[in-house]
């Protein structure tokens, strides 16, 4: 019984995995600056521009920006173990806006990142592409995200939960071939579609901070397939089309007796029946295909239900061989 009841479990294991899904794509850093960075290697850390040289709130671990404080910039090198580059990626960041902190500027966080990125792109005679800019303005309550170099901004979107000295909210953006959408704790607020966006080689990304006292923590770079915001894959079609009904008619040969005009059976002078032959035409046959349901219900349910009925007749067989192997 003991065999029976442990191999029942096994089986039930398998087929959980079978019909369970996991999440696609990797994270590739996640960076929590629990003890100032935790790897200086993947920041470059010089320059008066730079995020403030106290990189480290007792409070809540992570590094805060004052002004001039305007960049934290991923080291992009290549003499570093991992050049902190990406493209065809997603990325996030906490941020809170603790304080405005000058007014030479607009009261704006956001982050960088630079087309078809080349670090010796003069050596190489390439020509760089386009740099895009997401900021969130804590002036106007909005996302805006830029190209440099344009006057105005390709895109806006109010947002809310962005108050100075409020709560910590995530700030972050996909970007793929041919599209940039950008997040705000984790519902995509804009999406920029243009085939300028090539995303083939990697750049760097920045954090970036204007006339504000801002802390920044937890940020995370993954792959673009990756489940980092509020969205749900594509459900899995469902048929919902309504069978469609047979017009195809058939035609046969039939013997059938002759008959006069009062319905009478007629015969030949030996008392013989006489018979001819007509053409029948039947009509089409009814459709009894259920496999497809209005409302989404099937009598199909797809590969999973198939995994699991599989798994149950698996299950039984193998308590049956299991009961008959016992036997003595």
């Amino acid at each position: 019984m003991k065999k029976l009841i442990t191999l029942f479990l096994c089986v039930m294991m398998l087929a959980t995995l079978a019909v369970s899904t996991s999440a696609a794509g990797e994270i590739y850093w996640h960076e929590d600056f629990s003890d100032k960075f935790t790897n200086p290697n993947n920041w470059i850390l010089e320059g008066n521009e730079f995020f403030c040289d106290d990189f480290t709130d007792e409070s809540n671990p992570c590094i805060v920006a004052y002004d001039p404080g305007r960049v934290c910039q991923m080291e992009f090198s290549e003499d570093v173990p991992i050049p902190r580059k990406y493209t065809n990626c997603s990325m996030m960041v906490r941020v809170q806006v603790r304080d405005f902190d000058s007014d030479r500027a607009e009261h704006k966080v956001g982050l960088w990142w630079r087309d078809d990125f080349y670090a010796n792109a003069d050596e190489l005679g390439l020509e760089l592409g386009e740099v895009y800019n997401v900021w969130v303005n804590a002036d106007t309550m909005e996302m805006e995200l830029w190209e440099e170099g344009v006057d105005a901004p390709l895109m806006t979107a109010p947002v809310s939960g962005v108050e100075v000295g409020g709560d910590w909210f995530t700030l972050g953006w996909k970007i793929v071939p041919g599209n940039i959408s950008c997040y705000l704790n984790g519902d995509k607020i804009l999406e920029y579609a243009s085939a300028n966006v090539a995303a083939t080689e990697k750049s760097p990304i920045l954090l970036l901070n204007s006339a504000c006292y801002s802390a920044w923590d937890d940020v995370i770079v993954a792959s673009a397939d990756y489940q980092l915001f509020n969205e749900t894959p594509a459900p899995a079609p469902v048929v919902t089309d309504t069978p469609t009904q047979s017009t195809e008619t058939t035609t046969r040969k039939e013997v059938v007796n002759v008959t006069d005009a009062e319905g009478n059976e007629v015969t030949d002078a030996d008392g013989n029946k006489v018979t001819e032959e007509i053409i029948v035409t039947d009509a089409p046959a009814a459709d009894t295909n259920t496999g497809a349901v209005q409302g989404g219900s099937s009598t199909n349910t797809g590969d999973a239900s198939f995994i699991v009925i599989a798994v149950m007749v698996a299950v039984l067989g193998c308590a049956v061989v299991v009961k008959k192997v016992n036997v003595r």
